[in-house]
């Protein structure tokens, strides 16, 4: 019985790409029903973008997938990254050195899947239609927000204290994840 799969993956750098906490989730549906879905962070600082935290979904998920697909499935892969979509369907040259080995790890699994005789294509979609992995993504990066000690605590307005740095001071405080409907921020605690 062919199986139909669906791959949603995202990727985030926040509270400041690049440079920011690197963190992804991704879904993934057979037949329309979801059958798994997992989120993670992939580093903080140096070299973390969000295309770096977008392939590591892919990565993730598309392993996911070999693991469990078979000859004459097919695999939608959805994103909201149009340069990571169109990078994998070969319309946008990698250009970037931090992307090329991620971008490589990420077309050899899609060829060994096609090599099982799966058919992979990859489609692109605006972020309201990729609202679960985008979801999974966030929710990585407040737990490992919390897991560091980063969050300060909830805002009035709903919204979450995270960490963030003035680009021109280098100064690290905490500012309202609702920037800029929300302007609140407190002072970042004094590690030394």
């Amino acid at each position: 019985m062919t199986r139909h799969y669906a791959l949603f993956f995202d990727g985030a750098c926040e509270p400041r790409n690049p440079g920011g906490i690197a963190s992804y989730g991704f879904q993934l549906a057979v037949n329309g029903k979801e059958l798994l879905s997992n989120k993670g962070v992939v580093g903080e600082g140096h070299g973390m973008t969000n295309n770096v935290a977008e392939y590591h979904a892919l990565i993730q998920g598309l392993n996911c997938v070999k693991q469990r697909a078979e000859k004459g499935d097919t695999v939608a892969v959805i994103g909201d990254s149009q340069l990571v979509i169109r990078q994998m369907t070969g319309a946008y040259k990698v250009r970037s050195q931090s992307i090329i080995p991620l971008f490589a790890r990420a077309k050899k699994l899609r060829n060994q899947l096609r090599g099982k005789g799966v058919r992979v294509r990859f489609k692109w979609v605006p972020r309201d239609e990729n609202a679960v992995a985008d979801a999974l993504s966030h929710a990585a990066f407040e737990e490992y927000c919390i897991e560091k000690g980063y969050l300060f605590s909830a805002c009035e307005c709903g919204g979450t204290l995270i960490p963030r740095k003035n680009t021109k001071t280098g100064h690290k405080f905490f500012g309202c994840s609702r920037f800029p409907e929300c302007r609140r921020t407190a002072p970042f605690p004094d590690k030394s």
